[in-house]
C-alpha cells in the first residue's frame, strides 16, 4: 500500500510539473503550444476561447477555420512570427478575435498581410503590431498590414502599429487597412471598418460604397485615408465623427468637413477664408473650441493657443483658425 501511495504521489507530482510547464489554455485544459491550441478548435475536439498566460511562436500561418478567441491573460503577452510570406493571421470558415496581444512581425519578409479578414470577420481589442518587414511583387495587391476583403468586417479597439515604418515600393502600401469591394452579378460587396481608441493604421478604401465608422477615437496625429476612386462631392468619407483633426485624405485636391457626425468630402480648401491671428492680440486670454462646440483649451493665452493640438479648424477667441 505504502509502495503504491509512493507510485500516485510521483505521477501527481509529474503531472503538475507538466501543468505547470503549459500557458496555452482552451478552459481548464492545457496545451503545450498555441498551434496545437488553433488546431484543436479548427478540428472540433476543443471549445472556448484561447488564453495565453506567456509568451509564444507560430512556425506557420494561423488559418481560422472555426469561430476563435485569442486573449492575452497579462500584460505585453506577445505572439511572435517565425515564417516568411504567408499570412499572420487568416479567416477561412470562423471568425477571429484577438484581444490584450502584441503581434511581434519579427521583421520577417511578407509579402501578404499580416491580418486578413477573409471568408470572416475580425475583432481586434489592445492589440499592437510591430516588426512589419513587407515585401511585393507585380500585381500584388493585398501586401497591407491588415486587409478586409469584400463583404467583411473589421472592428479595431485600441490597435495601433508600433516601430519604423519602412518605405513602401510598387505601390504598396505595407503599413494601412485595405478596405477591398467587389461586384458580382450586379451585387456589390463592400468591406467595413470600425475602429476606436487609440488608432494609428492608415486607410485604403477601393469603393466609395465601403464604410469607415470612427467612435471615440484617441488618436494623436491624423489618420490618413487614401481613396483609391474618384470621389464626389458630398461624400461620406467616415461615419461617427465630425472631427476633421482626426483624419485626412491624402488625395491631392479633396479634403473633408463636418456634416453633422459625419465627414463629407469636399474639394474646397477648408482653410480658404480662414482668418489670421489679428496682430497686438497675442496676449489675449482666450478659449479653444472644435467645430463641434467642444471646450478643448480654457483660458490660454492666445500665442499659445495651437500649441499641442491636432491638424484641423478650431474656434479660437472667436475666430477659426487653420492648425496645419
Amino acid at each position: 500500500m505504502k509502495k503504491l501511495f509512493t507510485i500516485l504521489t510521483i505521477f501527481i507530482a509529474c503531472a503538475a510539473s507538466v501543468s505547470a510547464q503549459q500557458t496555452v489554455f482552451i478552459g481548464d485544459a492545457g496545451y503545450d503550444s498555441l498551434d496545437d491550441a488553433i488546431t484543436a478548435i479548427n478540428e472540433g475536439s476543443a471549445s472556448g476561447d484561447i488564453t495565453l498566460r506567456a509568451d509564444q511562436t507560430l512556425a506557420g500561418r494561423a488559418l481560422v477555420k472555426k469561430n476563435m478567441v485569442i486573449k492575452g491573460d497579462g500584460e505585453n503577452i506577445t505572439i511572435t512570427r517565425n515564417f516568411e510570406n504567408a499570412l499572420f493571421f487568416g479567416t477561412s470558415g470562423g471568425n477571429l478575435t484577438l484581444e490584450n496581444i502584441i503581434l511581434n512581425c519579427n521583421d520577417k519578409k511578407n509579402n501578404k498581410a499580416e491580418i486578413e479578414a477573409g471568408n470572416n470577420h475580425v475583432t481586434m481589442t489592445n492589440v499592437k503590431i510591430t516588426g512589419r518587414n513587407g515585401t511585393a511583387t507585380d500585381n500584388q495587391t493585398n501586401a497591407s498590414l491588415i486587409h478586409a476583403k469584400p463583404g467583411r468586417n473589421l472592428n479595431l479597439t485600441n490597435v495601433t502599429y508600433e516601430g519604423e515604418k519602412k518605405e513602401s515600393t510598387n505601390g504598396f502600401d505595407y503599413y494601412a487597412v485595405i478596405l477591398r469591394h467587389e461586384t458580382k452579378n450586379g451585387t456589390a460587396s463592400n468591406a467595413k471598418l470600425n475602429i476606436s481608441g487609440n488608432y494609428n493604421i492608415d486607410i485604403i478604401t477601393e469603393a466609395p460604397s465601403n464604410t469607415i465608422t470612427a467612435k471615440g477615437l484617441t488618436a494623436t496625429s491624423p489618420i490618413e485615408i487614401t481613396l483609391g476612386y474618384t470621389p464626389e462631392n458630398g461624400q461620406t468619407i467616415v461615419s461617427g465623427t465630425a472631427d476633421t483633426g482626426m483624419f485626412r485624405l491624402t488625395n491631392q485636391g479633396y479634403f473633408l468637413r463636418p456634416d453633422s457626425d459625419n465627414l463629407v468630402l469636399t474639394d474646397t480648401d477648408p482653410s480658404t477664408g480662414i482668418e489670421d491671428i489679428l496682430a497686438g492680440e497675442e496676449n489675449a486670454i482666450v478659449n479653444v473650441y472644435n467645430l463641434q462646440g467642444m471646450l478643448i483649451k480654457a483660458n490660454v493665452p492666445r500665442e499659445n493657443a495651437t500649441a499641442g493640438l491636432a491638424k484641423g479648424i478650431y474656434i479660437i477667441g472667436g475666430k477659426k483658425v487653420a492648425v496645419h
